[in-house]
């Protein structure tokens, strides 16, 4: 078992009571992790495992599919969706990142730029349009397209 910490930028329904998860972490990239039970009501990793949420997790398995242990939520992005155009913005930009980035590279950049793109979309009153042409810039440059 590990600790990583990673934003989740997208989530399938796997059962009725558990979830795949695409991760961007720290440590390793983009992973995909199954959250076992995480439906339940009584679940006590179901708090930090929501879309657009920082959260400390504990890992065992890899390096093609990771199981969450435990997990400690460090900030909720959940006001990104409190309007539907930040909303949308937020999934795009999760879907973008998800394809852009190779599974288990380290892209700690990638990371970096999508929390401080959430932080400016939640925390600031900038234009959604200048904020997702940066971010399209930014994340095409780091991953080599530009």
């Amino acid at each position: 078992m590990e600790k990583i910490t990673g934003i989740i930028i997208r989530t399938v329904k796997y059962s009725e009571n558990d979830e795949i998860l695409t991760v961007l972490t720290n440590e390793k990239g983009k992973i995909s992790a199954r959250a076992r039970g995480s439906k339940k009501t009584t679940s006590k990793i179901g708090s930090g495992i929501g879309f657009l949420c920082y959260s400390e997790f504990v890992v065992s398995g890899g390096p093609d599919m990771y199981y969450i242990n435990q997990c400690t939520p460090i900030k909720n992005f959940f006001n990104a969706g409190a309007e539907i155009e930040h909303l949308s913005l937020a999934t795009y930009l999760g879907q973008l990142t998800a394809e852009l980035i190779t599974d288990g590279d380290e892209h700690k950049e990638a990371l970096a730029l999508f929390l401080n793109t959430l932080y400016v979309m939640t925390q600031t009153d900038k234009d959604l349009k200048v904020i997702k042409a940066a971010f399209e810039l930014r994340i095409m440059s780091i991953e080599g397209f530009l």
